[in-house]
């Protein structure tokens, strides 16, 4: 009986290991191993928009933020740019017959006359009076060496336009006067013919002393003028 009990047990066994799982149990499962392996879905990004006291959401234009923007060959907005007119870029340049004037100051160095040449023609060029850039450079040259020269303290130069003259004058520290004696200087000599070059080149040239002013110091300023011509 007991090999018989033993027997039973074990066909019973066997028989329900080839027995198939009852409907729906595979589904069950699959579906529990899929919630607990499934990824959770993304969850929407909300956009923080600005609100009113009231409650209301207030929607911003971010093209009138960034500014206009240039149209496209098929005339619909592109990439926001700058729109910028003409006149705000560059001031138009003046009339040729209006005045104007430039001043340059620098100490007394040996290197300030050059600066003073260099600065001269660039202002005459640009201004269009290219007929008179080589006569005052050499005068104003000339002047603004003998300041340094002969003084120790800072040099300025001064260009003012007056149509159709240019009036050039070249200021130091020194209230002393140009001698006429320069005019008779030697051939070899190394200067001293300051106010013979004046006399040759210029239209017309003078010289006045300034005072000692309480803001400032005195000094003198040598002037010379040149003409336009058919001005």
């Amino acid at each position: 009986m007991v090999l018989q009990c033993g027997s039973r047990r074990t066909l019973r066994r066997k028989q329900e290991a080839r027995r198939p799982f009852p409907r729906g149990s595979a589904s069950r499962v699959k579906a529990t191993c899929n919630r607990e392996t499934a990824t959770p879905p993304a969850r929407p990004i909300l956009s923080a928009r600005p609100r009113t006291p009231g409650g209301a959401t207030v929607k911003s234009d971010q093209r009138q933020e960034q500014g206009p923007t240039a149209p496209a060959d098929n005339g619909t907005p592109s990439s926001p740019i700058p729109c910028l007119l003409p006149r705000q870029l560059h001031p138009q340049p003046l009339p040729f017959t209006d005045p104007w004037h430039y001043e340059l100051h620098f100490p007394c160095d040996p290197r300030g006359p050059r600066i003073a040449r260099v600065t001269l023609r660039a202002v005459l060029d640009a201004h269009g009076l290219t007929d008179l850039t080589d006569r005052a450079e050499l005068l104003a040259s000339e002047l603004a060496t003998n300041s340094v020269r002969h003084t120790k303290g800072p040099v300025s130069v001064r260009l003012q336009w007056l149509h159709p003259v240019l009036r050039v004058g070249v200021w130091d520290t020194s209230p002393e006067q140009p001698s006429t004696r320069c005019a008779q200087a030697g051939l070899h000599a190394e200067g001293g013919r300051g106010i013979l070059i004046l006399d040759m080149v210029a239209d017309r040239w003078g010289g006045y002393p300034i005072g000692a002013r309480p803001r400032g110091p005195g000094g003198k300023t040598v002037w010379f003028e040149l003409a336009l011509s058919g001005g």
